[in-house]
């Protein structure tokens, strides 16, 4: 579970990642490219936006079954309150600001 815990930030470091750069490659303006980033860019889409908001969902599905079955946790309270603070972000980002 440590191990599953850290894959699950990294995906949502790679998340804040590709919306940050995103946000720079279409600037500002009416959409148009300011700044093409398609080499760094394209390594971190994959993690950020394609398996951040399903690994994140999984890892707090199996953190509340170990709650409910009273079993421990062993993973850092940093790991979980990040997650967790991302997750909302992330259902916002993808369901809401998207369309």
């Amino acid at each position: 579970m440590r191990i599953f815990s850290k894959v699950v930030f990294i995906c949502n470091c790679c998340f804040i990642l590709s919306a940050l750069l995103r946000i720079l490659e279409l600037g500002y303006k009416k959409g148009e490219t300011v700044m093409p980033l398609p080499a760094l860019e394209g390594s971190i889409v994959i993690l950020g936006f394609f398996v951040a908001i399903i690994v994140n969902a999984i890892f707090f599905a199996t953190i509340i079954l170990k709650k409910v079955s009273k079993k421990a946790i062993n993973i850092s309270a940093f790991y979980i309150w990040f997650n967790l603070i991302l997750l909302p972000i992330q259902c916002w980002y993808f369901f809401v600001k998207s369309k």
